[in-house]
């Protein structure tokens, strides 16, 4: 149960960086990676 603590805590900050590369106006590879998930 320990080790799902520290996992779930970097999981949010993933969410963050992802929203803010959907702001940026550059195309980070995440961002790409997801476009091409989504189509």
């Amino acid at each position: 149960m320990g080790d799902k603590n520290p996992k779930k805590a970097p999981k949010p900050k993933k969410n963050a960086k992802q929203a803010h590369a959907n702001h940026l106006p550059d195309p980070e590879p995440e961002v790409v990676k997801k476009d091409k998930k989504t189509y």
